[in-house]
């Protein structure tokens, strides 16, 4: 299974879901600006901290692409 860095996905979002159900869509842009860009989706997710409740780590995590321009659809 190839690890994927965020470095190479520069362009998404990740979308975090908490065990107790706060969600938080976060873009890769401002995670490289915290983080190493070679850190892993499976290390933020690994190390994530609701806001909400304060657990640690995620229940679930997505990659999503958002678009800046009609013409990108």
């Amino acid at each position: 299974m190839p690890v994927t860095q965020l470095q190479t996905i520069s362009h998404n979002h990740m979308s975090l879901v908490c065990r107790c159900g706060h969600r938080k869509l976060v873009s890769v842009k401002e995670l490289m600006e915290r983080l190493s860009p070679t850190t892993t989706v499976y290390e933020v997710a690994r190390s994530a901290k609701c806001l909400h409740c304060g657990n640690k780590g995620v229940s679930d995590f997505r990659l999503m692409y958002v678009c800046g321009k009609k013409e990108e659809l």
